[in-house]
C-alpha cells in the first residue's frame, strides 16, 4: 500500500511500515502504530497514526456426500472468516451468490467458491461431486395383443447391466417382462451396484374392439 502523509518526502516506521509503504502481511492482525517523520535536526517533525489489519480471508467448503445419482439434490455449504464485514461467496460455475450452493445431479464436475470482502485477497476452495451415470434401458411393446387380452411389455437394458426391475402390480412382478392387459403400469428400476434407482411409466396398447354391422 502506498500511504498518504500531509508533508512529502518523510518515512513511515512501525510494523509493517518501509518508506511511504505499509506492509499489511508483515505488520500481522491487528491494531498498528505508525509514525511519520519527515526533516532532520532541530526540524524534524513527526505524527503517529493507527492502521488496523483484518485476519486474512479463508473459505472452507462442505460436502456431506460426495457421491448422488441422476437427479437427486446437491448441497455444498461454504464458511469463511477473516477480512472485513460485508463478505460475499461466489460459486462457479453460475455466479450463485450464497453460503449454500444447491443444485440438482446430472453430471460429474467440479464446483469452485470465491471469499471477498472488496479489500483483501480472495479465498478459494473446490469441491468435487461425482455422479453415477444414468440408467439406460428402452421400453418395447413386444406383443400388441387383442382388445382386453394380454399383451408383453419388455424392458431392454445392456447385455450384463446390474438392474433389477420391479412393476408396481398386485401381485409384484419381478424381472423385465410384463404380460397384462392394456393400461398403464408403473416400474422402478435399479442399479443393485449403486443403489440409483428411476421410475417409469409403460402404456400397454391392444388392437382395437371389432365391431360388425348385420344386415
Amino acid at each position: 500500500w502506498g500511504l498518504p502523509a500531509p508533508t512529502a518526502g518523510g518515512l513511515f516506521s512501525g510494523p509493517g511500515g518501509a518508506g511511504n509503504q505499509f506492509h499489511p502481511r508483515l505488520a500481522g492482525v491487528g491494531t498498528h502504530r505508525l509514525i511519520y517523520t519527515v526533516g532532520a535536526g532541530l526540524c524534524r517533525r513527526r505524527d503517529t497514526g493507527q492502521v488496523t489489519v483484518s485476519d486474512s480471508l479463508r473459505i472452507r467448503l462442505n460436502l456431506p456426500v460426495d457421491t448422488f445419482c441422476v437427479g437427486e439434490t446437491v448441497r455444498i455449504f461454504a464458511s469463511g472468516v477473516g477480512g472485513l464485514p460485508g463478505r460475499t461467496i461466489v460459486w462457479y460455475p453460475g455466479g450463485v451468490q450464497s453460503d449454500t450452493l444447491v443444485l440438482t445431479a446430472t453430471s460429474s464436475g467440479w464446483y469452485r467458491a470465491v471469499l471477498s470482502d472488496g479489500c483483501s485477497n480472495a479465498s478459494t476452495d473446490s469441491v468435487f461431486v461425482y455422479v453415477h451415470p444414468p440408467l439406460l434401458y428402452q421400453k418395447v411393446q413386444s406383443v400388441v395383443g387383442c382388445y382386453d387380452s394380454l399383451g408383453t411389455y419388455e424392458i431392454r437394458y445392456a447385455p450384463g447391466s446390474p438392474y433389477r426391475i420391479l412393476w408396481q402390480t398386485q401381485p409384484v412382478v419381478n424381472g423385465p417382462l410384463l404380460l397384462r392387459r392394456r393400461g398403464n403400469y408403473i416400474f422402478s428400476l435399479t442399479d443393485t451396484l449403486t443403489g440409483c434407482t428411476t421410475t417409469d411409466t409403460v402404456v400397454m396398447r391392444a388392437h382395437p374392439f371389432i365391431t360388425a354391422r348385420l344386415s
